[in-house]
């Protein structure tokens, strides 16, 4: 989740961005709080998160494919 935390001004807008890297084929849930002026006893609200894994797959239409050559490690 980027940003992980800032200030925003009365009336002011903001755009977080949350990445999902799901590590099997599964459903996914969770809650994440937002604080108001830093005080963490309580959150303000909670947002829901949900999201689905899929396996990796591939498919191809031809029998064979030729790729480039590239560096280990990209």
């Amino acid at each position: 989740m980027n940003p992980i935390e800032g200030k925003l001004d009365p009336g002011a807008q903001s755009s977080v961005r949350i990445t999902f890297n799901p590590l099997e084929p599964l459903e996914y849930m969770t809650k994440i709080p937002v604080y108001i002026d830093g005080d963490r006893s309580k959150p303000y609200l909670m947002i829901e998160f949900r999201g689905e894994g899929q396996e990796a797959k591939i498919y191809f239409d031809r029998r064979e494919v030729i790729l480039p050559c590239v560096p280990l490690g990209f």
